[in-house]
């Protein structure tokens, strides 16, 4: 977790985790080898499973001050 996100608790992580494991086994299903995905398509996938409330799109642009 980068250290300017914002705090979580224990299940919050789990819980992100958990959904990360498995959209990777619902890939390896679907014959797609994370293991030689670009950082890009992996990014795509745990921006695919964020609650939109903290997904990119969502947050302000420009400096915070």
């Amino acid at each position: 977790m980068p250290l300017w996100a914002s705090a979580q608790t224990g299940h919050q992580r789990i819980a992100e985790e958990n959904t990360i494991r498995t959209a990777i086994r619902e890939r390896h299903r679907g014959g797609v080898t994370v293991d030689v995905a670009s950082d890009e398509a992996v990014q795509m996938v745990i921006d695919a499973n964020l609650p939109a409330e903290e997904h990119a799109a969502f947050r302000p642009k420009g400096r915070r001050r």
